[in-house]
C-alpha cells in the first residue's frame, strides 16, 4: 500500500550550486524510477544549523513529499548515508494537506528541523 512521506535532507553548504542540483535530481531519480511519485519539492537553500554536523554550521535545506511503499524507504535512507554530499536527513509519514503550501522556512524552524538525528528516527511503515 502506497504511503506519502516526507523527506528532508541538508546538502554540505560547501558544495557548489551544481552538487546541490545533481544531489536533488539523484534523489527525485531514485524515488522516480522506482515507479514512485515525488509529489513536492522545496529547496528551502542555505540556513543555519542549530549545532554543528560534520564540521558545519550551515546547511542547504531540500523538503521534498513523495509517494512510496513502506518498503523504500529503506532504499532510499541507504542512497542518503552513501551521498557524501547528504550530511543529515529525515524521513516521515506525510501528514500535511498537498493542496496547501508547504512551510516557509523561517529561521525558528530552522532549528526544530536542523535537529534530526541521521537514520530512521520518526519513520512509521
Amino acid at each position: 500500500m502506497r504511503r506519502l512521506y516526507e523527506t528532508i535532507f541538508i546538502i554540505n553548504p560547501d558544495s557548489e550550486n551544481a552538487v546541490f542540483e545533481q544531489t536533488i535530481a539523484d534523489v527525485r531519480n531514485l524515488i522516480e524510477s522506482n515507479g514512485y511519485e515525488v509529489k513536492k519539492l522545496d529547496p528551502w537553500g542555505r540556513r543555519r544549523l542549530a549545532y554543528e554536523v560534520k564540521g558545519h554550521t550551515e546547511g542547504y535545506y531540500v523538503l521534498m513529499v513523495f509517494e512510496s511503499e513502506p518498503d523504500f524507504i529503506e532504499q532510499l535512507q541507504r542512497h542518503y548515508r552513501i551521498t557524501e554530499s547528504i550530511i543529515k536527513y529525515m524521513v516521515v509519514n506525510f501528514e500535511g494537506n498537498l493542496t496547501q503550501p508547504l512551510p516557509e522556512a523561517a529561521e525558528n524552524q530552522t532549528e526544530e528541523v536542523s535537529n534530526i538525528e541521521q537514520g530512521s528516527e520518526g519513520v512509521e511503515k
